[in-house]
């Protein structure tokens, strides 16, 4: 009996401090809501009247999740350029409201999580410097004069350059997720002005009335980059927040050398020269593939017979940049049609699941630590369970950085796509092959078209108990 008390005790004091730690929890994400909130709704305050309505749209208002171009990717079309984002503009802005939207940026997310917006917005500088140099003919020269050839980079072929292969800087083609799309590796890049011009076009959409109702969120958007914030009030009148879908993306993922030789003080391209970015996403992935067992690794490859192939250069990555979480509703079965294992988390080394986690922090970590925090959580109650993996990947050596990679990791209900290629890229000898990274974390348990606040499986602070 005495025992059994005492056992009793001690689980009810287990229960008191995880209760504790819940309201805790509980109390910071609150607070973290009414943080962004009034943020956002001095934003609002500062906006002249003519712009309001491409600010802020009722939550319900299809602009929430809703891409300009419905003929691509039916949400993101701004994440790969070729249409505007949805919202107001930040080159629209004056600079009251600029100040604004970057301290609302700086409440939603991490320190971490601002900084690396900051890195996609000023990569567009350093991509317009890039493609002011490049050859846009050495691909179709490869093509014409071998046009069997398969090669990993377009540095095979080192007779196309001019004048030498140090200063050459080809440009790549490759695929869009556009439906009538065809693979074609000659392309003329946009260049420095239309890359000023999405700069520009990065753009902020409130939906809903910040702080009030059930329901409001956020959508930052632009070329490489689409923060969603979700804020769902439960039933006992407490925010919870979801911070999915998060895009993250970079090219280059490495900044190749300048072709200068002089110390160019207007060139951000000298300045940032050697730097990287998601870098270390796509090393982890690597050594996640290398750690396991060949047989299961084997497994799931997709090869590149799936892909559709055209000379001079191999396309041994999905053409359409990510298979599943581009979509407003993903489907974890569409990468069976490729190629798949599923793996208990027991089947996995310690070495791998740290290198798993590793890859999940670098698209968590950007989140508030209020918002990753129940992220975490998921990931490693599933890591912990015996509940099957879903694993797949495509690409070149995985001992290779500057081989190209893409990978598939279903953890629950986490989903983390990325893919490292050489497609639409300015390319030189000094950076990996393929410095083109596209990567998206997705809650597949998050309605994000139509978030019900009173469905508790929707809510991310109940979801993994």
């Amino acid at each position: 009996m005495v025992l059994f008390l005492c056992l009793l005790s001690g689980w009810n004091q287990m229960l008191l401090t995880a209760g504790r730690a819940g309201q805790k929890g509980l109390a910071q994400t609150t607070h973290y809501s009414d943080q962004v909130a009034k943020a956002a709704q001095q934003l609002i305050k500062l906006t002249p009247a003519e712009q309001l309505e491409q600010l802020q749209q009722p939550f319900t208002s299809s602009e929430r999740t809703a891409g300009r171009d419905p003929a691509g990717t039916p949400s993101f079309c701004g994440v790969v350029a070729w249409c505007r984002s949805q919202g107001l503009g930040q080159g629209a802005m004056g600079q009251a409201q600029l100040f604004s939207l970057h301290r609302l940026l700086r409440h939603s997310l991490s320190s971490g999580g601002y900084q690396s917006l900051l890195s996609v917005l000023n990569r567009q500088r350093v991509i317009g410097e890039m493609e002011a140099v490049v050859d846009t003919t050495a691909v179709k020269r490869a093509a014409e004069q071998e046009p069997e050839a398969r090669a990993d980079t377009i540095q095979a072929f080192p007779q196309l350059a001019h004048p030498t292969l140090r200063d050459w800087y080809p440009s790549i083609g490759g695929m869009t997720p556009l439906p009538d799309s065809q693979l074609k590796w000659s392309w003329n890049p946009p260049g420095a002005a239309i890359r000023r011009k999405q700069f520009d076009d990065y753009s902020l959409l409130i939906s809903g009335d910040p702080g009030e109702g059930n329901r409001w969120g956020l959508r930052f958007e632009g070329h490489h980059l689409s923060i969603n914030l979700t804020f769902m009030r439960d039933q006992n009148g407490n925010f919870q927040v979801a911070g999915t879908p998060l895009f993250l993306g970079a090219f280059p993922m490495v900044v190749p050398a300048s072709p200068s030789t002089l110390l160019d003080l207007q060139s951000q391209w000298q300045w940032t020269q050697g730097q990287s970015m998601l870098y270390g996403a796509a090393q982890n992935l690597r050594q996640f593939w290398q750690s396991m067992p060949e047989p299961n690794r084997d497994q799931a490859k997709i090869p590149n017979d799936r892909f559709d192939q055209v000379s001079p250069l191999l396309a041994d990555t999905p053409p359409n940049y990510l298979i599943t979480a581009l979509d407003p509703r993903p489907d974890p079965q569409a990468i069976r049609r490729f190629a798949s294992i599923d793996m208990l988390p027991k089947e996995l080394s310690k070495k791998s699941l740290w290198h798993l986690i590793q890859a999940f922090d670098v698209y968590l970590s950007p989140m508030h630590s209020d918002v990753a925090r129940q992220y975490r959580s998921r990931l490693n109650a599933t890591l912990e369970s015996n509940q099957p993996l879903q694993l797949s990947w495509a690409g070149g050596a995985l001992t290779d950085i500057g081989s190209h990679h893409y990978s598939y990791l279903q953890i629950g209900d986490l989903l983390l796509e990325l893919f490292q290629s050489n497609r639409f890229s300015t390319q030189h000898e000094s950076v990996p092959s393929g410095n083109h990274v596209h990567g998206m974390l997705r809650d597949l348990a998050f309605d994000w078209q139509q978030p019900n606040p009173v469905k508790k499986h929707l809510l991310m602070h109940h979801h993994h108990h």
